[in-house]
Parts: structure tokens; sequence; C-alpha cells
């Protein structure tokens, strides 16, 4: 089935908002679907490939539901920009509830993760938590707490963007 026109979105449009017709919404959905596509794609290129694009595209569509929803065409904005910021919103939610780990623990372990990968690339070797503790300027304890930390995320399964 073809994308509908601009006069038959506005028609659709005015069904859902007057009498939320499945009809007019399944058209809706179907129409924007793609908006949905693009955000998981950009979103997916940063995660693991153990997390499933599916999922993301489940909870992307959730968040095109909900812009559905909540959208009010009377005003002065375009629904694909309503719509990004709520369905982008809905899949890092998402994946922000499925993390078990808090946020500023996660940005700690990224910035060692990252030094450990600048000094190595730098030096050509792999790098001694002494080393990293003087670049990082912190107790060589701390690193091998947090240098833990970093192996057990290279086993997260659902890391946060």
């Amino acid at each position: 089935m073809s994308q509908p026109s601009t006069a038959d979105e506005q028609k659709y449009w005015d069904l859902w908002k007057k009498s939320k017709d499945p009809h007019a919404g399944d058209m809706l959905v179907k129409k924007y679907l793609p908006l949905v596509s693009y955000h998981v794609q950009r979103i997916s290129v940063g995660l693991p490939k153990n997390v499933s694009r599916e999922d993301l595209k489940s909870l992307g569509l959730m968040g095109l539901l909900d812009a559905l929803e909540k959208f009010d065409p009377s005003r002065d904005l375009k629904f694909d920009t309503y719509a990004s910021f709520r369905v982008r919103g809905s899949i890092i939610d998402g994946l922000r509830k499925e993390d078990w780990l808090p946020r500023s623990t996660r940005e700690r372990a990224k910035k060692i993760e990252a030094k450990i990968e600048s000094l190595e690339q730098e030096l050509l070797r792999h790098v001694t938590p002494e080393e990293i503790a003087q670049e990082m300027q912190m107790e060589e304890g701390e690193v091998y707490t947090r240098d833990g930390l970093n192996r057990i995320l290279s086993w997260a399964t659902v890391p946060c963007p």
C-alpha cells in the first residue's frame, strides 16, 4: 500500500484526533514507521551486537504510538519533529531501564577504557595498572577496582548511550 498524500494524511489526522479511528491510526503509523527505523539505525551503531534491533524497534514504536496520542496537529509543529524526540527518547529510556549500572559509574568506566586504548596505541603494548593510575591521576588500587568494573562492562548486556 502506498503512502498517504498530504490531503489524505490530513483526513487521517482529523479522524484520529476526533474518534481514534483504528484505520486512520494504522495509516499514520505506517507513514511514520521509517522514522522509527531511522532512529533505531542511528542509535544501534553505538551499541554492542547483542542488543537486538528488534527490541529497539519495539521501543521506538512505543514512542511513535505515544507521539500519535499526544500530538496536537493544530500547533505550529511538524509531527516528524515531535515524533523524533518521542521515538529517540523512548529507545534511550528503554535502554536505561534495562541497564544495571548507574550512569555515573558507566561514564567513569568509559573514560578509563578510552584512556587505556589511547595509551596502548601510543605505547604499542598493553599498559600496566600503574601507568593507567598515573595517567588518570588516581591511586593504583582504584585502577584495579575500576579496571575490574571495565572488564565487567565489556560483558554487560545492555550498555547505555
